[in-house]
């Protein structure tokens, strides 16, 4: 047997993502920023470790989906709020619970 994932679990995890998707919206309905999960995937900006996460957090639903643009996995549709939260909380986990500079500020302003 070979060390990897058969084509079959493969399968049945496409279905699984695509599944978390709501039925389709109309524009009105989806609030005004969005990223797709294929924005996500190939974003330069995440290390793998957070790409992870955000795979998880869509898997447990602790991040929403809330449409699909084009009936694949790369089109599902994910409130950026949400996803930006994701992001700098796993970056901040990873570096010792530390903040950026720019996080900082934004935090202090809201108190």
């Amino acid at each position: 047997m070979k060390a990897g994932f058969h084509e079959l679990d493969v399968d049945a995890f496409v279905r699984k993502l695509k599944a978390l998707a709501p039925a389709a919206s109309t524009p009105e309905e989806l609030p005004p920023k969005c990223v797709t999960f294929a924005r996500v995937a190939r974003g330069r900006g995440c290390s793998v470790e957070v790409k992870v996460s955000i795979v998880r957090a869509i898997l447990s639903g602790e991040l929403p989906v809330i449409s699909n643009v084009d009936g694949t996995v790369g089109g599902l549709l994910i409130p950026h709020e949400d996803f930006q939260r994701l992001v700098n909380d796993a970056r901040a986990h990873a570096s010792g619970h530390t903040r950026t500079p720019s996080e900082a500020t934004r935090y202090l302003k809201m108190w």
